[in-house]
């Protein structure tokens, strides 16, 4: 038993020489970083002074314990730490930390201004370690605290206010949040600090932990007063993405925006900062919501190709989770091309839930705007098809000759070998390119039949082709002109789809490129006419160059279709 007390004893004395050891430890700690703001703000010559209370911060019982002045010098970062008496009575549950550089302008770290939202825990308890944002500048920072006044939601008065010179010239930013993202549980993963020097693409990952199964995040890329927005899935309350520094060499400033239902639209939840160190300008591929709904995933382009490209071929390619609803009736992608103001569509069909094609840019050099689009259901006896875009993007084009009259285009396989090998059957031994023309206009007149029935039932499929055409031997007029087009396309002709008007009636032709002069011609009227809703086969050469005049007389052209 007496060793037993003795025990206990000698236990007691170690814990109690132990305790003052930490004690004794936390004071010289303490007393080494105030020593070491002193010795900084000597340094710097900055006069420190004693950190006081705002009204507000007094009337709440505010204290703080780090920082103790409210002029002082720190290396790169400072702890703002202490205790609010009458937490419990404060609307909000987190103090608004604002730095300001009193910039007008940017700093060389992107915005003159950076906030922090500030945990107050249950007893009334904050820390926070500061980083000074901009580098070697003097930073305003402010304390605010939230009113205790409950009529007054989202209202913050001035707890505390000092002024920190940073020493370290080196640019440290951590990531920026909102209260908005504050309040919606937004964090940030990747990168793990907000600011960076990279490449031309920085990844992005981070997690939302109330959103729903179809929510989106909306990232904005901004550079020099351009920006471009996409969207990106949040998948079990995380997402991901690489991010392209589309606008070259510089500052560029990342915002994750998170949808507020109640107003259906996107604000801003955190922020970052990459400095990209190419100039090399990215494509920018805007993803809409039905992206996502469709389950569309584009492989060729992403936001990591250039936007820069030189010849006339293009790829698209892409996937669709056939898990979800409709996938099975997407047959085809539609793509659009838009050319100062000139327009082309390409029809992409898909297989096995996967899309891989080539496209052209067909009016030469320059800027062209691409969307991506996915037709609506279609309807038995429409005669047009409706779709909408899911994804759009831009490309910067080189070194592309102005074929739009070549170039295989919607219907229009000109490049596909059975519709050269039946050109070259029916030009045989023909050099005048004029001969070549008519010799195709009566290939085309003669072997095919009108289709009175898909006429009148508007029995058209996204399928309609040149090549359909020729293996079916009928179609209606857009089917003549198909053909007639992809034929002379095989023979290096330059020759174009006309649409226009018959009457009250749509009609299309033909023109085709003939010693530097367009002819026109219409092998639909060349092949016969109806008779008791039948066609009747009687070959004509009246629509094979007619009178212009002659022409006007039934044929109102409205557009030519590339």
């Amino acid at each position: 038993m007496k060793w037993g007390r003795a025990s206990a004893v000698l236990l007691l004395l170690l814990l109690t020489i132990a305790c003052s050891d930490e004690e004794q430890a936390e004071g010289e700690n303490e007393e080494e970083a105030t020593k070491s703001k002193e010795d900084l703000s000597a340094a710097a010559n900055i006069e420190t002074e004693e950190l006081e209370n705002e009204p507000y911060g007094e009337d709440i019982g505010l204290t703080v314990e780090e920082p103790l002045y409210e002029t002082f010098a720190a290396e790169g970062s400072f702890t703002l730490e202490g205790n609010i008496e009458a937490n419990d009575s404060l609307n909000e549950d987190y103090l608004w930390v604002i730095l300001d550089t009193g910039f007008e302008d940017e700093t060389e770290a992107g915005d003159d201004s950076f906030e922090y939202f500030v945990p107050i825990a249950e007893d009334g308890s904050f820390a926070e370690n500061i980083v000074l944002h901009s580098g070697e500048y003097d930073h305003q920072v402010t304390v605010r605290i939230p009113s205790n006044d409950s009529s007054e939601e989202d209202t913050f008065y001035d707890g505390v206010q000092a002024e920190v010179h940073n020493v370290n010239q080196e640019i440290q930013r951590e990531v920026e949040y909102t209260q908005l993202g504050h309040e919606y549980g937004l964090s940030i993963e990747e990168p793990a600090e907000g600011y960076m020097e990279v490449g031309n693409t920085v990844p992005v990952a981070g997690t939302l932990p109330d959103a729903g199964e179809d929510d989106l995040v909306m990232i904005q890329v901004d550079k020099d007063g351009e920006d471009f927005q996409f969207t990106v899935p949040v998948e079990n309350g995380a997402f991901e993405a690489d991010i392209p520094l589309s606008f070259g060499e510089g500052i560029h400033t990342i915002s994750v925006m998170v949808y507020v239902e109640e107003e259906e639209l996107y604000y801003d939840g955190a922020y970052f900062l990459a400095e990209a160190d190419s100039d090399e300008e990215l494509v920018q591929v805007e993803t809409y919501n039905e992206y996502y709904e469709n389950g569309i995933e584009l492989v060729e382009p992403t936001n990591t190709s250039s936007h820069e490209y030189e010849g006339n071929e293009f790829r698209i390619a892409g996937e669709i989770d056939p898990e979800v609803g409709g996938a099975d009736e997407i047959t085809h992608m539609i793509v659009t091309t838009e050319y100062e103001d000139e327009t082309a569509n390409y029809y992409l069909p898909v297989e096995d839930y996967a899309f891989d094609d080539t496209i052209w840019f067909r009016f030469g050099e320059g800027e062209y705007d691409i969307t991506v689009s996915v037709p609506e259901p279609w309807e038995d006896g429409n005669d047009y098809f409706e779709f909408f875009g899911v994804a759009s993007f831009s490309q910067e084009v080189e070194g592309a000759e102005d074929q739009r009259s070549l170039l295989p285009s919607v219907g229009i396989e000109s490049d596909d070998p059975r519709i050269e090998e039946v050109a070259e059957e029916a030009t045989e031994g023909l050099d005048d390119d004029r001969d070549k023309a008519e010799a195709v206009y009566e290939y085309v007149a003669t072997n095919v039949s009108y289709d009175v029935e898909k006429l009148e039932d508007n029995l058209f499929e996204m399928d309609d082709s040149a090549l359909k055409t020729l293996e079916t031997e009928e179609g209606v007029c857009q089917d003549y002109a198909f053909l007639a087009i992809a034929m002379l396309r095989s023979l290096g002709m330059e020759a174009n789809y006309v649409a226009g008007n018959v009457g009250l009636e749509r009609h299309a032709w033909v023109e085709v490129m003939v010693d530097g002069e367009w002819l026109e011609m219409d092998p639909t009227w060349g092949a016969g006419y109806i008779e008791d809703d039948e066609f009747v086969f009687d070959y004509n050469e009246d629509y094979f160059d007619p009178d212009e005049d002659f022409l006007e007389e039934t044929h109102n052209r409205t557009e030519i279709i590339y």
